[in-house]
């Protein structure tokens, strides 16, 4: 017993919508129009079951764009700033640590997420700005950071310790 497909024109499948039916080695399909566009072959099955061609690939495309994406700023220097703030508190095998986590120097509970350290501090006014801390020992906190330049950084760092043999 043979089962003759429906038909379909002119229907919606997800994004797709059915334009014409064809038969190929006994297996039918339908020539589908989707919303960005594109044309595509579909077998009947996958369309009228729904179970799995809702698009023309471009839907997978997009998901997986954002599929782990939280912020969309890895490459900024604004994250960059964040994530070494991280490591070099919470990493003892990170350079400089010694000078930071190894002196109890810590980050904030909020600033544990990117999304807040950036509401905080914002987009750095320049390429020259980097992250500081106004009293060197202090935390991590939005009352003791600010985008530094490279002079004010410079005039603003620990006295140095003179060892004498």
């Amino acid at each position: 017993m043979s089962c003759i497909p429906v038909n379909l024109t002119g229907k919606r499948f997800g994004r797709l919508v059915a334009l014409s039916r064809t038969s190929r080695g006994g297996v039918s399909y339908w020539l589908c129009r989707c919303d960005c566009g594109n044309r595509t072959m579909v077998q009947y099955a996958n369309l009228a079951y729904g179970t799995h061609t809702r698009s023309c690939g471009c839907l997978y495309q997009e998901t997986r764009k954002t599929a782990n994406l939280k912020h969309g700023m890895s490459l900024s220097k604004e994250y960059k700033a964040w994530r070494s703030m991280h490591d070099r508190t919470t990493k003892p095998n990170v350079q400089n640590y010694s000078r930071y986590g190894g002196r109890g120097i810590r980050v904030c509970r909020r600033w544990r997420r990117f999304e807040n350290f950036f509401a905080d501090m914002g987009r750095a006014p320049s390429r020259r700005h980097s992250l500081d801390r106004r009293d060197n020992s202090g935390h991590y906190t939005p009352g003791n950071c600010r985008w530094a330049t490279p002079r004010t950084q410079a005039q603003n760092r620990r006295p140095r310790t003179r060892y004498r043999k």
